[in-house]
């Protein structure tokens, strides 16, 4: 492949990014704007991190998974980003919010639970 140079309408040269760059400003764009996340999740301190980053001829396509900060038992949100060359969001798609994981509470609250027949009652309840 033979490098070109690119020139920009005043004549500046294109300067572009490389992956690990576009990882990074994926990272600062998700955390800067956390609104497509719903009520649920914009105002929380969450934590992202890379699960896959690819490139075509013209843009990075960045996948990364965010979930609340701390203790978050569960399956993390996926967020796509998609980056031009020169560092540019071009688009981004939550795939899916954070699930976090079940509990059997009403199990533990049952077996909680304890009682027994008044002395006075009959023995055959």
């Amino acid at each position: 492949m033979q490098k070109r140079d690119e020139f920009d309408s005043a004549g500046e040269a294109i300067e572009y990014i490389s992956l690990d760059q576009a990882r990074i400003v994926a990272i600062r764009h998700a955390r800067e704007n956390t609104d497509l996340y719903g009520r649920r999740y914009r105002n929380r301190e969450l934590v992202w991190e890379v699960t896959s980053a690819e490139s075509d001829e013209d843009y990075y396509h960045i996948s990364l998974t965010f979930r609340p900060a701390g203790g978050f038992q569960g399956e993390p949100g996926v967020d796509r980003i998609s980056i031009d060359k020169v560092g540019q969001v071009g688009f981004r798609q939550v795939i899916s919010e954070p699930v976090p994981k079940r509990r059997c509470g009403f199990r533990q609250q049952v077996s909680a639970w304890s009682w027994s027949l008044p002395s006075w009652a009959p023995s055959s309840y």
